[in-house]
């Protein structure tokens, strides 16, 4: 096979499917609260700040962040609203502040064959969402975190598993199961784990060789977010900079036409971030 069953997508998608699993096997996870009717939502049982996500994997980054009552109300509601939730609602869940860290792995018939793991150093939004530069690097832990979840799901193919280290208890948090390819793909490749590539073979029923080593590089999504990163964090701007020279990227000169459409979404951005 080079996809997992129905069944363990299904629980990998699943924000409560997920945190179930961890509970299960053992692995920490933040304290969330599921909301049954959206009228709770007044007079929920949480800290602030505090995240609200969407209850499953939507293809795309759903989360608002709450520094208050009001906050959570008002922005609860609008996400409700513009997602169409009505029978199966977003979690609440506590804000950890932490570094966000993947595994990301390859299994063919249930074997872990590949994997890589990264940090991120900067991401968009600011306050928690995609890498917009991140690095490899390796931690045991995570290492065993990963893999003991997907062991126990039978995985097969590519998945990427998030964890967030609790910056006051140094514990690594399973954020979410990513039952599919990643945005910060291109990390891999460049760093010697070409993942398409045994998903092809696979599909060829070839067998793939187990391997557990990869460069620990440096890579930048210049415009596909980095540039969103600094503009609102302009703190950050001295990192941004060195990374541009010593960081590899997505910018290629051989082919600078997706270059130039980022570029111009810019000011689209902001636009939607600001008016609509």
């Amino acid at each position: 096979m080079t996809i997992a069953s129905e069944d363990s997508i299904s629980i990998a998608s699943g924000k409560i499917s997920t945190y179930e699993l961890a509970r299960k096997i053992g692995i920490p996870y933040p304290a969330y609260v599921e909301v049954k009717h959206i009228d709770e939502i007044n007079s929920l049982d949480i800290d602030f700040p505090c995240v609200i996500k969407a209850p499953y994997e939507l293809g795309k980054n759903v989360v608002e962040y709450a520094n208050n009552r009001t906050e959570l109300v008002e922005k609860y509601l609008k996400l409700c609203r513009n997602h169409n939730f009505s029978e199966k609602l977003p979690i609440v869940q506590k804000y950890i502040r932490g570094e966000g860290v993947g595994f990301f792995a390859f299994y063919q018939d249930g074997i872990l064959k590949s994997y890589f793991v990264h940090r991120r150093l900067r991401e968009y939004p600011v306050t928690g969402g995609a890498s917009t530069a991140a690095e490899g690097f390796f931690d045991r832990e995570v290492v065993e975190n990963g893999k003991k979840i997907l062991d126990s799901l039978h995985w097969d193919g590519v998945a990427m598993v998030e964890f967030k280290k609790d910056n006051s208890t140094g514990i690594y948090n399973l954020m979410e199961i990513n039952a599919k390819f990643w945005g910060s793909l291109d990390l891999a490749l460049v760093s010697g784990v070409n993942f398409p590539r045994m998903l092809i073979d696979a599909a060829q029923h070839k067998e793939i060789p187990v391997t557990n080593t990869y460069k620990q590089l440096r890579f930048q999504w210049i415009l596909n977010g980095d540039l969103y990163h600094v503009l609102e964090k302009p703190s950050h701007i001295l990192l941004f900079i060195r990374d541009l020279f010593v960081a590899k990227n997505d910018f290629y000169l051989t082919d600078i036409k997706p270059n130039l459409f980022q570029l111009l979404y810019i000011p689209v951005h902001y636009y939607k971030k600001w008016f609509k």
